[in-house]
C-alpha cells in the first residue's frame, strides 16, 4: 500500500491506492486545520459557481476555511471506495511570476502544490475527476501590484484562473480567498467568512480555565472571540497572565513582547529588535515585488541605508524574529512574517513613530497600508 495513503488522521481508512487517493493523501498530509464544522465550508462545498470568493478581514479564518474544506474533501476521497472528486489547496504567496500569472503558470503552480504526487495529480486532472482548487494568499501576491492597478489586476487574475479551469469544464471549480477590502469583480460571487460560533470557540479553546474565561471574552470582546487568529492570540496571552488584552493591537503587542522576551531577555535589546522589526515591516509593506520571495539581503540593505542600524544589528534582529516565530524561518533567502497581522502590527508601529514627518494621504489610499493604518489609529487615537 502507498505510504502516503497510510499517513493521515485516524478517520482515514486503508483502501487500495489509486492516483486520486495518492493525491488526496499528499494534500491531507500537508494540512493542519482544526476539526471544525464551519458554515462557510459547507456553503463553499455546495456552490456550483465556477469561481467564488471567500472574503473576510485579517485573522477571520479564510485560510482555516480553505484548509478545512480541502481536508474534508480529501478525507472523503481516502475513505470512499469509489471517490470522484479531489481538492487542492494552493498558496499563491509562494508564486513569483512577473506580473499576473498566466493559466499555464497557474497550472504549474497547482502541480507544484502537490509536489509529492505531481505525476499522479497530472493523471487525475486528465481524467474524469471533479477538482476543487482553493487559492489562498492573493493579498500577498497583490503586494507586487501598483495601488492604482489592483482592480484591473484582480480581474485579469480571475480571467487567468478561468482559463486554467476551462479544460475541465464543469468538473473544475475554484475558490479564492481575499480580504474584504479588496474590490472583487462583480461577476465573482463572494461569501463572507462566518464568525466562529460559541461551540466552535469552545473546541478551539484548549483548557478548562480558558473555557471559563471565554464567556467573559464573548461578552466584552465578541470580535476577538469570533476570529480564529485573535482567539489563538488571546489564549497565548492567557497562558501567561490571568487577564489578556481584548484589542487586536494590544493582543499583537503583548504576543510580540512575550515571544521576543523568551529569546531576548534584556528589555533594552528587545526594544531595539522591535524598532528594527518595524523598519523591516515598512519595507515589506512598500515592497513592489512578490511578498513571499522578498530577497532578505535587499530588505536588510534598505533598512541599513534608511536608518542608523548596522547590517549586523539587522541580521541579528531577523534571527531573533525567526526564533520567536514571528518571521518564517524556513526561507533563508527571503523574509516574510509568520502572519500578515504581525507585519501590519510592526508597520503600524513604524507609522506611529514616524508620522510627524510623513505625508499621510498616500498611506490612507494605499490598500497595502490599510490594516496597518487602522492599527496605528487604534494604538494612538489622540494623535
Amino acid at each position: 500500500m502507498d505510504s502516503a495513503v497510510r499517513a493521515g488522521s485516524p478517520r482515514v481508512r486503508r483502501l487500495n491506492p489509486t492516483p486520486l487517493r495518492t493525491v488526496a493523501a499528499e494534500v491531507h498530509r500537508t494540512l493542519r486545520p482544526p476539526s471544525l464544522s464551519l458554515p462557510s465550508v459547507r456553503l463553499l462545498d455546495r456552490t456550483s459557481e465556477q469561481v467564488v470568493a471567500v472574503t473576510g478581514p485579517a485573522g477571520a479564518g479564510k485560510t482555516t476555511t480553505l484548509q478545512t474544506l480541502a481536508a474534508r474533501i480529501c478525507e472523503d476521497a481516502l475513505n470512499h471506495r469509489a471517490p470522484n472528486r479531489i481538492a487542492v489547496y494552493v498558496d499563491l504567496a509562494t508564486m513569483a511570476p512577473a506580473g499576473i500569472p498566466t493559466a499555464d503558470q497557474i497550472r504549474e503552480h497547482v502541480l507544484d502544490a502537490v509536489a509529492g504526487a505531481r505525476a499522479k495529480l497530472e493523471t487525475v486532472l486528465g481524467g474524469e475527476t471533479s477538482c476543487l482548487f482553493l487559492f489562498d494568499s492573493i493579498d500577498e501576491m497583490s503586494v507586487a501590484w501598483p495601488p492604482g492597478h489592483v482592480v484591473g489586476n484582480l480581474r485579469r487574475l480571475v480571467e487567468e484562473i478561468r482559463r486554467f479551469l476551462s479544460p475541465g469544464g464543469p468538473r473544475f471549480r475554484a475558490v479564492i480567498a481575499v480580504r474584504d477590502t479588496f474590490p472583487m469583480p462583480p461577476e465573482v460571487p463572494a461569501t463572507a467568512v462566518a464568525p466562529l460560533s460559541y461551540r466552535q470557540q469552545r473546541r478551539l479553546v484548549t483548557t478548562l480555565a480558558h473555557r471559563r474565561a471565554l464567556r467573559h471574552l464573548r461578552a466584552g470582546a465578541p470580535d476577538v472571540a469570533a476570529r480564529p487568529l485573535s482567539l489563538r492570540l488571546w489564549q497565548e496571552n492567557m497562558d501567561r497572565r490571568p487577564v489578556a488584552p481584548v484589542e487586536m493591537y494590544d493582543l499583537l503587542g503583548t504576543t510580540v513582547a512575550a515571544r521576543l522576551g523568551s529569546v531576548v531577555p534584556v528589555p533594552r535589546t528587545s526594544r531595539k529588535v522591535q524598532a528594527i522589526a518595524a523598519e523591516v515591516a515598512a519595507v515589506l509593506t512598500r515592497w513592489q515585488g512578490p511578498a513571499i520571495r522578498t530577497p532578505r539581503a535587499d530588505v536588510m540593505a534598505i533598512v541599513c541605508r534608511s536608518t542608523s542600524f548596522t547590517e549586523k544589528e539587522v541580521a541579528d534582529t531577523v534571527r531573533c524574529l525567526e526564533n520567536a516565530n514571528l518571521v518564517v524561518a524556513a526561507r533563508p533567502r527571503s523574509i516574510s512574517f509568520a502572519h500578515r497581522s504581525f507585519r501590519d502590527f510592526f508597520a503600524a508601529r513604524w507609522l506611529a513613530t514616524n508620522h510627524p514627518g510623513l505625508e499621510l494621504s498616500p498611506y490612507l489610499t494605499d490598500l497595502r497600508w490599510r490594516d496597518a493604518m487602522l492599527l496605528a489609529l487604534r494604538a494612538s487615537p489622540g494623535r
